[in-house]
């Protein structure tokens, strides 16, 4: 009896050939323009023609990290660019339709997905405000962050989070503390906050697009922002106590931070950015390093640093250390959040 015969498994590299050869059979625009340019005797299997017109550039998937690995070649780009914005979102997904709006260099064909996206309801003005500041591999969750962020931050349970932070007796002071959602006022990842901004006496900058600002008998004490690096990692890259600047001189600070005393307020911040990363889905959030902080590190060595790098040890690196983070190969530090069914779930609930 012969040894029976056993089909070799696909590779990454032929599924995501095999659904783009399937995906150009099932749309007669793509087909006619691939036919045109690629295919002139059909007698050949589409998806050996695709192999090879592709070659070493084919993606080992058509998700986002497949797709950022090949974007340079711009084989690829040229034949996602023969479909239609609606046949692309129905047989890739819109994550890979999303990859397609970032990546294309022809203005036409992003301007048809742009029109597409703007009829099935997305906000462009938002959307863009996301590409701004993510990787490709953020957009989407970027996008929505930055839709409903505001929710689960203006729900947070501010009393539970000042108990659980005090290192002295706040009395009844943590009735006077409120979390507020703060955001960029322009269409940048970073920037002023909206407002709190250059005119006022705080002028809060956000280093990323999602803040968090502690206020105190309304004012701003502290805030911290961060921004998704994919869809498993949040990146808190801004912790910092607020002072108001002296109107009269716009170059000092007057004035103290009040609510912070007594308060472990680095420690809150990161927690109330693990339970809004929690609500998005999340499984690990990060705490960015002083050595990779943008206002430690100065492209002019002979400037003064905007912030000192024993501060910054102080105010990243010790809060990480204490609170059980690990520092990874880049510097930054990381946790693992409880991503547990019932602590998701109740994260949901908070909102409905």
């Amino acid at each position: 009896m012969g040894a029976s015969a056993t089909a070799t498994p696909a590779t990454g590299k032929q599924s995501a050939v095999a659904k783009i050869a399937s995906a150009i059979e099932a749309c007669p625009q793509a087909k006619a323009a691939y036919n045109a340019k690629y295919w002139p005797n059909p007698k050949e299997p589409l998806a050996e023609n695709v192999m090879k017109q592709l070659g070493t550039k084919a993606p080992f998937s058509l998700g986002i990290e497949g797709l950022d690995g090949v974007k340079k070649d711009g084989r690829l780009t040229f034949i996602l660019e023969m479909f239609p914005p609606d046949y692309a979102d129905d047989l890739f997904g819109r994550e890979t339709l999303m990859w397609m709006w970032k990546e294309y260099h022809s203005r036409d064909s992003r301007n048809k997905i742009t029109e597409y996206l703007k009829f099935q309801g997305t906000d462009i003005k938002l959307l863009e405000r996301a590409e701004c500041a993510a990787s490709t591999r953020a957009l989407l969750v970027l996008y929505e962050m930055l839709q409903n962020a505001w929710q689960p931050i203006s729900r947070l349970d501010v009393r539970r989070l000042v108990e659980d932070s005090a290192i002295a007796n706040t009395g009844k002071r943590h009735e006077q503390y409120e979390i507020s959602f703060m955001e960029t006022e322009l269409v940048k990842g970073c920037g002023w906050e909206k407002n709190w901004g250059m005119d006022t006496a705080y002028r809060i900058h956000l280093d990323a697009p999602i803040g968090i600002g502690l206020l105190y008998k309304s004012m701003p004490n502290a805030v911290s922002s961060a921004i998704p690096l994919d869809g498993q990692t949040l990146l808190v890259k801004q912790l910092q106590s607020l002072r108001p600047f002296d109107p009269k001189n716009i170059l000092q600070r007057k004035g103290g931070s009040r609510g912070l005393f007594g308060l472990d307020w680095q420690k809150l911040l990161v927690e109330a950015n693990e339970q809004m990363a929690r609500f998005f889905g999340f499984s690990v959030l990060a705490v960015q390093s002083a050595a990779n902080n943008e206002w430690v590190i100065m492209e002019d060595r002979n400037q003064t640093p905007h912030l000192k790098y024993e501060s910054a040890v102080k105010i990243y690196d010790e809060t990480a250390n204490r609170l059980g983070f690990v520092q990874g190969k880049n510097g930054n530090f990381y946790r693992k959040i409880n991503t547990s069914k019932k602590l998701c779930q109740i994260a949901q609930e908070k909102i409905v």
